[in-house]
């Protein structure tokens, strides 16, 4: 896995934002983080602490950006971060939510080194991504960007969802048609670039998530994995380490999430009642 950008620990002036005819002020303080469409950074405005991304218009077409507020705006859960409001500025929009003290799943790999993480602390950590996973998908919701860098725990091992800039509204009739996502969480068909399911795409990229935690590294080696797809060979299978003690109840699991036909694909419902979680 590839380390993550650092980010320097420097004060940045104060932002005035426009909302209708009011001003607000916050006080940027450092930089804690930065999706695919946007820099976020630490900031307070009064007593209180906040995340604010800030997106270059020029950038990022509207509708992102647009849709990214949307989405979020109608996700209320205490597993998701809470989105407060948008601003804009002449050349920026600014994105604001609640502050999370904590980091990302990756970065708390990271400091473990990338050691393998024991099977209680694993259902611990998925039990909370699946249930507002859950919410999400009941409210008509696909994420279609479940990875590491986008779900945050702290030091109690409390878990929030975060970064919906690829969710999309799913229609029961229509499939996705643009192919977005994460390369080494990707479900194959959207790396095939055929119409996929969002919410099945979600399982494929969840799956993704408890391998690399039970494992510390990625189910599939990336180089193979496209090579395969784009010589229309098939799907490398997935393969365990052979000196990491995972319980065959969690193979299992693992195998109906990480499954390559999406119609034989576990959905979410069905993640949160397996087995595994009841031994």
């Amino acid at each position: 896995m590839t380390s993550p950008p650092r980010y320097p620990m420097r004060r940045i002036e104060s932002l005035y934002v426009k909302n209708g005819g009011a001003l607000y002020e916050y006080t940027l303080q450092h930089r804690i983080g930065e999706g695919k469409f946007g820099k976020v950074s630490l900031a307070t405005a009064g007593e209180g602490s906040f995340a604010i991304k800030k997106i270059c218009k020029k950038s990022v077409d509207e509708r992102v950006i647009e849709g990214e507020a949307d989405i979020s705006s109608q996700l209320i859960h205490a597993g998701i971060i809470r989105f407060l409001e948008r601003m804009d500025s002449d050349n920026h929009s600014y994105l604001i939510s609640e502050y999370f003290d904590g980091s990302t799943l990756y970065e708390w790999m990271e400091k473990r080194e990338f050691k393998p993480v024991d099977e209680a602390l694993t259902k611990k950590i998925l039990r909370q991504i699946i249930e507002p996973l859950l919410y999400c998908h009941q409210s008509g919701f696909a994420h279609r960007d479940i990875k590491l860098e986008n779900i945050m725990i702290n030091s109690e091992h409390v878990v929030k969802v975060i970064d919906f800039g690829l969710g999309t509204k799913m229609d029961p009739d229509i499939l996705c048609k643009d192919y977005v996502g994460s390369m080494d969480y990707m479900a194959p068909e959207i790396l095939k670039k055929v119409p996929y399911c969002g919410f099945r795409a979600d399982s494929w990229s969840l799956g993704t998530v408890m391998y690399s935690l039970l494992f510390g590294e990625s189910p599939f080696n990336r180089g193979r994995r496209l090579l395969a797809i784009t010589k229309g060979q098939p799907h490398p299978p997935l393969i365990w380490g052979w000196d990491i003690d995972v319980s065959d109840d969690a193979k299992e699991l693992m195998e109906k999430m990480i499954c390559v036909n999406p119609s034989d694909r576990i959905m979410l419902a069905e993640i949160a009642a397996h087995p595994w979680f009841s031994t």
